[in-house]
């Protein structure tokens, strides 16, 4: 009788715990998921602008050479997102409103690069709220 009552006194806690681990599963694993996704999501985004700031860098350089063209640049950025497999990318020269070519040596130009998230981005889950990354590099024309 006494072992009875020990058994019935141990197996109602054991129960207890069960079910607030349970609980705490429910509660936390969905949270913990969405951290987990959310973060790697995060720095995929942030990698994508790397690497954008590092094509529009590799085109600046490229301009930095005497009489590069803008088609040229165009095509090193290019070249650049081809090898870590951008897709989606546009490029952009803009020398203050006019065309690299007419620009005089000591002048600014911009190099621009922008990608869509949608296909660079790679995870079970979307949560950018944004369409596009782009980046800016500025330069001064060389002669």
């Amino acid at each position: 009788m006494y072992a009875d009552k020990i058994q019935s006194v141990r197996t109602k806690p054991d129960r207890l715990r069960r079910g607030t681990a349970c609980t705490e599963i429910a509660i936390c694993l969905p949270v913990l998921t969405l951290v987990i996704f959310g973060s790697i999501e995060i720095c995929n985004v942030i990698h994508l602008k790397h690497t954008l700031t590092e094509a529009g860098y590799v085109g600046a350089l490229y301009a930095s050479q005497p009489r590069a063209t803008e088609a040229e640049i165009i095509q090193q950025v290019q070249t650049v997102l081809s090898a870590r497999d951008i897709v989606g990318a546009s490029v952009s020269v803009d020398g203050n409103g006019a065309s690299f070519d007419v620009l005089d040596a000591g002048q600014l130009f911009t190099v621009h690069v922008e990608a869509t998230v949608a296909g660079n981005v790679f995870g079970p889950i979307q949560f950018a709220t944004f369409n596009s990354v782009e980046a800016d590099v500025v330069g001064h024309k060389q002669e």
